[in-house]
């Protein structure tokens, strides 16, 4: 499939480098989309700082003049408001701290070294002290269900992402040695041959990774909630899952490795039990 920025994933890494490569399209037109979609799918409440128009443009025509071999050319990108890009303001999701930065992070340096396109600054649980991502004013909402919290502390750069105003985005750990990763899923189920099964699933998942050993290695807690209800209560059922792993990496004769251990607690009650 040729690539195109008319598509839900034009703007997608692997549809991007496909068109700037193919010639099929120019970082101005790229930049001009990012700027469209922000304008219709996003708010304040996902961004403490937007490049100013005009500047997001002129980087476009200076990256048109640049080779697009380079590995994130024309790829637009944000960063979390606790982030250094000289001249634009930091404020760590608490306006009243808001300073100047007189630097950029390296981190940043070198993405743009590499071609990529600075958007803006994201929002983020203040002082990035949360999990839930509601920790500001105003904040960003899941962009699945606005009932439903986005998640933290960088909640400004996930939901620009999941949007699809960005390719990608920067945040960062409270810590460097815990991180939490919550799902939520809506799906629908069909059979052809057996229509009783059809179903709607609701899950949830949370995941807290404990790394240690320089985070060559790291111990998994993760607890999972599934619940199915089909046209018939037969084949309703509902799980619950408890998994602990411990993963360590290392290297044996030249080549990277990994062990991993794993243990999973699995309780289902099927509801046609739970009429007994």
């Amino acid at each position: 499939m040729r690539a195109s920025l008319t598509s839900e994933n034009g703007l997608d890494l692997s549809n991007l480098r496909e068109g700037y490569l193919a010639g099929t399209f120019v970082p101005r037109q790229v930049a001009e989309k990012v700027l469209r979609r922000i304008a219709e799918r996003s708010s304040h409440a996902e961004w403490s700082f937007l490049v100013p128009e005009a500047e997001v443009l002129a980087r476009a025509d200076q990256l048109a003049t640049m080779d697009p071999a380079l590995p994130l050319y024309g790829i637009p990108f944000s960063v979390k408001d606790n982030i250094h890009v000289e001249s634009l303001p930091l404020t760590a999701g608490c306006p009243e701290y808001k300073t100047l930065s007189t630097t950029t992070s390296p981190v940043v340096q070198r993405l743009l070294d590499l071609g990529a396109m600075l958007i803006g600054k994201n929002t983020m649980d203040e002082f990035a002290t949360g999990v839930v991502g509601v920790r500001s004013n105003p904040h960003p909402v899941s962009p699945i269900n606005p009932d439903y919290i986005p998640g933290g502390s960088s909640s400004g750069s996930g939901v620009v992402v999941a949007t699809g105003c960005v390719t990608f985005s920067l945040g960062s750990l409270i810590g460097d040695d815990v991180c939490m990763r919550a799902s939520l899923q809506d799906k629908r189920k069909d059979f052809e041959d057996s229509r009783d099964r059809d179903s709607d699933i609701r899950s949830i998942s949370l995941d807290s990774f404990f790394f240690f050993n320089q985070a060559k290695s790291h111990l998994l807690l993760g607890l999972d909630g599934d619940r199915e209800d089909a046209r018939a209560d037969t084949f309703d059922n509902d799980l619950l899952r408890l998994r602990v792993a411990l993963v360590h990496k290392f290297t044996l004769a030249g080549e990277s490795n990994r062990l991993r251990l794993t243990v999973r607690q699995l309780s289902a009650r099927w509801w046609s039990d739970r009429a007994h």
